[in-house]
């Protein structure tokens, strides 16, 4: 199950009387369970299914900040009905636009809507800032052998010739240094940059990671960010698939080229400025 919500909607059926058997045989068919239904009273299970106060805890509201919630919040409704967007929240440090950009991450994918990756651009770069950071985040590959990660992508991905062929790459640009199991897949470059095939691999992992639902993917701290992270914004807007990109980051200059890019695709970014002394 990609989405918790998918998980609750399966079990909640299970102590629902006119639904439980059903439901049961549908639990046994998707994880190939050969055991019939056990005969139990499901009464006492649904009457322990009020939250305890471990299950009540929540995390804090944003404050202050109602009017970019709701632009957020449209965007990310734009892009569930099947659309782009391109979305940039800029302000100085600790005015809070990665609260801003991990609120939305929780509201989309608690809601089922959205596959994330939030791609974070660290003040000395190291092995988690960029693009194959985050896919080895994303994917829990910290610490893992080139081998290991590719038998892990080939099992998530299937065994056909383009998916294995897909995590030999993946597997070779996280592990450069190491000597994988599997015969190095064929370059045919064609005449392209070392950029436009990082670009062109990081496109494909992503529709990957999107499956069938639309993709939040969240640059933050973009002024660090490198020509291949805007590259890879420019190469998703244009494509069709639904995506919501948002970036986040301090005030760019307008000849940079983040500047040039969002002036091209009509975005005029959000300047968040510090909370007034109400909100504080």
């Amino acid at each position: 199950y990609d989405f918790s919500t998918r998980v609750r909607d399966v079990l909640e059926a299970l102590w629902q009387p006119d639904r439980a058997t059903e439901a049961w045989h549908e639990v046994r068919r998707r994880h190939h369970f050969r055991q019939t239904m056990p005969e139990i009273d499901l009464g006492p299970i649904s009457d322990r299914l009020a939250a305890s106060a471990l299950m009540a805890l929540q995390v804090s509201e944003v404050i202050g900040r109602r009017r970019e919630q709701q632009l957020l919040t449209r965007a990310a409704e734009t892009v569930v009905a099947g659309q782009q967007r391109l979305v940039a929240l800029l302000g100085e440090a600790g005015v809070g636009k990665s609260r801003l950009g991990q609120w939305l991450v929780e509201q989309v994918h608690e809601r089922g809507q959205m596959h994330t990756l939030r791609i974070s651009y660290g003040r000395s770069g190291g092995a988690l800032s960029g693009i194959l950071g985050a896919l080895e985040q994303t994917f829990g590959f910290a610490g893992a052998p080139l081998p290991m990660i590719e038998r892990a992508l080939i099992t998530r991905w299937g065994r056909g010739e383009e998916a294995r062929r897909l995590a030999r790459s993946l597997a070779r640009e996280l592990r450069p240094q190491e000597k994988g199991d599997f015969a190095a897949p064929s370059d045919a470059g064609g005449g392209r940059s070392a950029l436009e095939k990082r670009v062109e691999l990081a496109l494909a992992v992503l529709e990957r990671v999107r499956g069938d639902q639309p993709l939040l993917l969240w640059l933050d701290d973009v002024q660090r960010a490198e020509e291949e992270g805007l590259a890879l914004v420019e190469s998703l807007l244009a494509a069709e698939s639904p995506v919501l990109i948002l970036i986040t980051g301090r005030p760019v200059e307008r000849r940079s080229r983040l500047a040039q890019l969002l002036e091209g695709h009509g975005c005029t970014p959000m300047t968040l400025a510090p909370l007034g002394r109400e909100a504080l």
